[in-house]
């Protein structure tokens, strides 16, 4: 879906795009796959205006493992479980 929206973005010329990263398919895989993943990855967060991962470690560990020529944003206090607001 993300692939979609990002060749959508570029195909009508859009003006914002913004993706959220909330888990990453190729940490467990190996080789040709893992790499193609991450090319996917890498496509949607460079076309994308804003890059944000659901926690702060997430985000450092998709800007180490991602060639992206923008950081992905961690949002603070975030986790896989969601973000307590109240907290």
């Amino acid at each position: 879906a993300g692939f979609i929206t990002a060749l959508m973005k570029l195909l009508f010329k859009s003006h914002l795009h913004i993706r959220t990263f909330t888990g990453q398919v190729w940490a467990t895989m190996k080789g040709k796959k893992a790499s193609f993943y991450k090319l996917l990855d890498s496509f949607i967060a460079n076309s994308s205006n804003l890059s944000l991962a659901d926690s702060i470690s997430q985000s450092k560990f998709i800007n180490a493992n991602l060639n992206l020529n923008k950081k992905v944003i961690g949002l603070k206090g975030g986790s896989l479980s969601g973000i307590d607001f109240k907290r």
